[in-house]
């Protein structure tokens, strides 16, 4: 399975992968999501009784600078799970200090997360209800694909220091050991930027500078199809390399 933010939902092409390697696999990735997110959709994973033996984490270089985790604009689209305890825990840990904590709320007042995100639930229950197999920004593996077009940039060449000090990243982490899951942190292609770390036991595939030209790009931190295609050959000469 994959996990991210919109850069691992755009940024592997979940099918060639398969083809490529033998295995099966499905994009998990949410966007405008933060590591937080990437636990609470693995420990959702894990407790609706699906099973991996592969995780490609995709984090986003600002999540791993944070030290407290922080809710992401899309963490209500878990609100249909609020009265799982994995789920009211997270919501209630990550709206604490909250004047108004609708997330966690809403596991005894069930309309209050409806009432408060009414645009973003309304409208695709309707559309969902009219056409049950439609995805919102993904097809039949999860993956969702930016078109190729003319990208330009001014920016100039930098180097990026990482760390892996975030809380919820080490919670990562630590399920995947725990469960037996082997644990590949990916950093795809960025613009004119080039990633680096002091020291890591991390199973790491960093491809921030691996695409130079425009033509891969469709802004500045995500690919578009055709540097989709070119980044998931990469992280397929990865695993081969485990045999």
């Amino acid at each position: 399975i994959i996990l991210g933010a919109s850069t691992a939902l755009t940024g592997i092409d979940t099918k060639l992968l398969d083809s490529l390697t033998g295995l099966k696999g499905y994009n998990l990735a949410i966007d405008d999501t933060g590591l937080p997110n990437n636990y609470l959709m693995l420990q959702h994973f894990l407790n609706t009784d699906h099973q991996t033996k592969k995780v490609i984490l995709v984090p986003t270089l600002s999540s791993l600078k944070e030290t407290r985790g922080t809710l992401g604009d899309n963490d209500y689209r878990f609100l249909m799970y609020n009265k799982r305890d994995y789920t009211y825990n997270y919501y209630d840990v990550l709206e604490d200090g909250e004047r108004f904590p609708v997330l966690s709320s809403t596991k005894y007042l069930p309309f209050l997360g409806i009432s408060y995100y009414n645009v973003e639930l309304f409208f695709p229950s309707l559309v969902s209800a009219l056409k049950p197999k439609k995805h919102n920004r993904f097809d039949e593996v999860g993956d969702y694909t930016y078109p190729n077009r003319k990208f330009k940039s001014s920016k100039e060449f930098e180097t990026k220091k990482i760390d892996f000090k975030n809380d919820y990243f080490q919670r990562i982490v630590a399920t995947c050991q725990s469960n037996g899951i082997e644990l590949l942190v990916y950093f795809p292609p960025i613009y004119n930027t080039e990633i680096y770390w002091e020291s890591s036991t991390l199973e790491i595939l960093n491809l921030t500078n691996s695409l130079k030209e425009t033509k891969y790009f469709y802004d500045e931190i995500h690919v578009n199809e055709l540097g989709k295609i070119e980044a998931t050959k990469k992280i397929t000469e990865k695993f081969n390399s485990y045999d």
